[in-house]
């Protein structure tokens, strides 16, 4: 950078002097030229004076030989009005050829010519003024224009000796400035390199010049604040770096370019992958499990989160894995990329306890099954052989047979709930199972208990719309849906069934006029055992668990459960399926 400066200063004074020289030059020349002219204008004007006192020849001769003998820089020609030559100096164009008349743009020059200024012109190297002085006598006076070598040679030297001059003096000054920018460049670099790493301390801000010690200043309390930045960043990155290794879960996070952008220690202990792991690497080339890379090749393909266990059998460990794809983007390199949350959790513990809790109320609900059908069947014995019976008798034999059917439905619904939640008792073969034949079936079931409160059941299906699933799933499903409806709508009111086919996905709908869920009740209607309004499930009946049967046959089914319910207005579900692609 330093020679740099003293280059470029060297370069702008050469060219200021050449520029200068050139300047003077031309101005000396255009300066010499009208001096010689004014010169000229005066002496012909003093001529001219003389001449036109004559009165004879002889005497216009002696005047014009008074100006020019002895002297050669002045010539006077004069002419007559034609332009032809009637007198001219001895020393006339000396060793040159002289014409007998002037021309005719001379004569025409004085004919038209005013001022002073009209009548003087440069030919051939000389400079001539023409005048007339009376209707038969023109004028001519010329003295020769030469270029002034002896001045060029001067203006040269001095040149010369100026640039010499200057160039001696700008690069010792550009050195010493260069010296002083490079100096402060130099300070200002390692302190730069101190806070790069990690360590701050102050450039001596005193200087010569007040605005360098400002910009110092500047710096100083620039570099301050980027230090604590600094800290903070690597401060917040050690404690993320901390919590993530840390933590009891394996956590990556996939681009959809397929980069790996971070993975923690515990998913690399998961999945058996020692040494650090490749910033941006794709991530086929570090996951080796199938199940995971199918899964993740199948949530950047559709967009989509997918759910699944990862099995380790040489561990005996079973590792519940998520794949969320992330809605809001996230900005690299001026470039907006989606991501992919893969989070792995240890759920072998609680695999374990799901299974003996299966198995436990598998094991109650057969073994409850047993007394109960006992109950009921002596009940419904003693109802039919005690027709004399006394009213209370008959009474309370109803009650226990009622009650008895009640807890038989309430064990159905908890083993089957069961067998929903832990995947038991599920396996059969997938079928094409249209939504119109399940509902058909279904709404001919409740129809009776329908008309009992006067409720319409209005159905919309479009006759095509079918899944591949298990039939008892979907019948389960709206079966619910639809006895909730009845269940909690008013006496004279509506049930509307409606599927349809929307962006790629299959929305069933169940909708009813009736009491509604108040906005505080709504989040928690899909607990088990939760009641809302305990009176009307009195009157009504209801183990409370049917919302979380329909919730978990929409876990198993894959479809996504929501409601939209107004107190006193009514309530709607909404179920939205995966349109399947054909199976042949």
């Amino acid at each position: 950078m330093k020679d740099e400066i003293i280059r470029r200063n060297a370069f702008i004074t050469g060219i200021s002097l050449l520029i200068f020289f050139l300047f003077s030059f031309s101005f000396s020349s255009y300066y010499n030229l009208r001096s010689m002219e004014t010169q000229l204008i005066n002496m012909s004007n003093v001529v001219s004076n003389q001449i036109m006192e004559t009165s004879t020849d002889e005497e216009l001769n002696s005047v014009v030989d008074s100006f020019t003998k002895n002297q050669e820089w002045l010539q006077i020609t004069i002419c007559n009005s034609h332009g032809n030559i009637v007198k001219d100096s001895e020393n006339d164009m000396i060793g040159v050829t002289i014409s007998a008349s002037i021309s005719d743009s001379e004569l025409l020059r004085a004919n038209e010519a005013s001022t002073d200024n009209d009548r003087i012109y440069v030919d051939q190297q000389r400079i001539y003024y023409i005048k007339i002085l009376s209707n038969d006598i023109i004028m001519r006076t010329s003295t020769e224009y030469s270029f002034n070598t002896s001045f060029l040679y001067m203006n040269l030297l001095v040149l010369l000796i100026l640039l010499i001059i200057g160039l001696f003096l700008s690069i010792f000054f550009s050195k010493k400035t260069s010296e002083n920018i490079v100096e402060i460049v130099e300070k200002i670099d390692s302190h730069l390199k101190t806070i790069n790493e990690g360590e701050y301390k102050e450039i001596e801000d005193s200087h010569r010049y007040s605005e360098v010690e400002n910009v110092l200043r500047e710096i100083n309390e620039v570099n301050k604040n980027i230090l604590k930045s600094m800290q903070s960043i690597r401060f917040e990155h050690s404690k993320i770096d901390f919590v993530i290794n840390n933590m009891e879960q394996g956590i990556i996070i996939i681009s959809e370019n397929e980069e790996i952008l971070l993975i923690n220690d515990y998913a690399k202990e998961v999945l058996n992958i020692s040494g650090k792991v490749e910033e941006n690497i794709n991530y086929h080339r570090v996951l080796t499990i199938d199940l995971l890379l199918s899964n993740i090749e199948k949530a950047i393909k559709k967009h989509e989160d997918e759910y699944f266990d990862i099995v380790d059998r040489v561990k005996e460990k079973i590792y519940a894995t998520s794949i969320d794809y992330l809605k809001n983007k996230w900005f690299s390199d001026n470039q907006e990329i989606g991501l992919f949350i893969v989070l792995m959790t240890d759920v072998t513990e609680k695999r374990t306890n799901d299974e003996l809790k299966a198995e436990f109320i598998s094991n109650a609900s057969h073994e409850l099954k047993s007394p109960i059908t006992s109950i009921r069947g002596f009940s419904e014995l003693l109802l039919a052989i005690n027709d004399n019976a006394d009213e209370k008798t008959k009474k309370y034999l109803n009650v226990i047979y009622n009650e008895s059917i009640k807890m038989k439905m309430t064990i159905d619904e908890l083993l089957y709930l069961s067998n929903l939640e832990y995947r038991r008792n599920l396996e059969g073969d997938k079928e094409k199972v249209y939504f119109k034949d399940v509902i058909s079936s279904t709404v001919e079931a409740y129809t009776e208990q329908a008309d009992k409160e006067y409720i319409s059941i209005i159905v919309n299906v479009d006759e095509n719309l079918y899944i591949y699933e298990q039939t008892n799933l979907l019948d389960h499903l709206i079966s619910n849906l639809l006895s909730n409806a009845i269940k909690y709508n008013r006496r004279g009111g509506k049930v509307y069934i409606n599927v349809e086919e929307r962006d790629a996905k299959i929305i069933l709908t169940v909708a009813d006029t009736g009491i509604g869920i108040d906005e505080k009740d709504i989040d928690r209607i899909f607990e088990r055992f939760y009641r809302i309004d305990q009176s009307h499930n009195r009157r009504k009946g209801g183990s409370g668990i049917g919302l979380n049967i329909v919730k978990q046959i929409c876990n198993v089914l894959e479809a996504k459960l929501s409601v939209e319910s107004k107190k006193d207005v009514g309530t709607k579900f909404i179920v939205e399926f995966k349109k399947n692609e054909e199976i042949e």
